[in-house]
This record gives C-alpha cells, structure tokens and sequence, in this order.
C-alpha cells in the first residue's frame, strides 16, 4: 500500500474537494439542463489543477449547492447569480489563515519596502498588521500550497516603486484561478 505522506495527503484531500466542487457544478447544470445528462466538461473538471484550498473548495461548493436547491427554476438567471453570489465572501471568511500562514509573505513585502527604503522592516510589519492583515489573511487562506508557493515568488521578484499595484498583480491570477468553471 501506498505510504501517506503529506504531499500525498494533500494531493488527495485537493482532489477530494475538486470532485465536490465538480458535484456542484454538476448538479448546476443538470438543473439548468432539465436533464440527466451530466456536465459535458465534468472530466476536464475533475482533473483541474487551481489554486484553490481544500476548504475553499468546500465552503464554496457547500455555499453554493444550498442556494441551488433552495432555488426554483433555471439557474442561469440574475437571480440565482444574486442567491449564489454571496457564496464567495462566505468562503473567503471560512478560509481565513493563521497569522503564522501569513508571515512568509509579510516578510516577502516588508523586505522589499524595508530594501527599497520606504520604510524600514518593523514599520512595514505595523502597517501590514494595522490593515492589510485580514485581507492578506483572507487572500492566503483561500489558496492551496500551489498557490501560496506562486505568490510567495512573484512576491520576492518585488521591484522599488508603486508596491501595492505589484502586489495587486501577483495577487489577481492567483485569485481569478481559485475555481474551475466550464468555458
């Protein structure tokens, strides 16, 4: 048998949760579909490698999955895009990382500031604390370790001048890459 080490374990509760978001997804169009026929793409989706944590995944396909059943009619409408459309706020905040899941990544920023000379390390670690700490929390929590690897090195590229829109991009492919749709 197979040893569980914790890549491994990893690998398999992210698979896991892929499947259920994939459920979700699934149940999604075979409602819209007003069929048994299964998500055309439902391979492709049960194969997808994103950024998302295990629990985001979870949370979001949780979230979702009972806006869709307590949902009557077509769901491809503007109003089930409003019942559901609050399920990724709801994850986010499920998904929030312990200040130790952080601090690779405040450091990767605060050596940067402290190298360009905006501020020095200490100063950059208060304001990160003061307001951007739960958003990065909030950004961290929701990513795998693949994700969290990505941003970690996009962050240590970081160059002097205008941080916060470099942050931004590091953060947005990650962040649009969290969950698998169909195209």
């Amino acid at each position: 048998p197979a040893v569980a080490t914790p890549a491994r374990a990893d690998s398999v509760e992210q698979q896991d949760a892929q499947r259920v978001w994939c459920e979700y997804l699934d149940a999604l169009h075979r409602r819209a579909a007003t069929s048994s026929e299964a998500l055309p793409s439902l391979r492709k989706c049960l194969e997808a490698r994103t950024f998302a944590s295990p629990k985001m995944l979870r949370e979001t396909a949780r979230c979702s999955r009972e806006a869709l059943e307590q949902f009557d009619g077509d769901p491809f409408t503007n109003d089930y895009a409003s019942a559901v459309a609050r399920c990724g706020s709801t994850a986010l905040d499920a998904c929030e990382a312990r200040q130790s899941e952080i601090e690779p990544f405040v450091t990767a920023i605060c050596s940067c500031i402290d190298r360009c000379g905006e501020a020095d390390y200490a100063q950059c670690k208060s304001l990160v604390e003061g307001g951007l700490e739960l958003h990065l929390s909030r950004a961290v929590g929701a990513m795998n370790i693949r994700g969290r690897q990505q941003f970690e090195g996009c962050l240590q590229k970081l160059a002097c001048g205008d941080m916060g829109s470099q942050i931004v991009q590091c953060l947005d492919p990650i962040m649009e890459g969290l969950l698998w749709l169909p195209e």
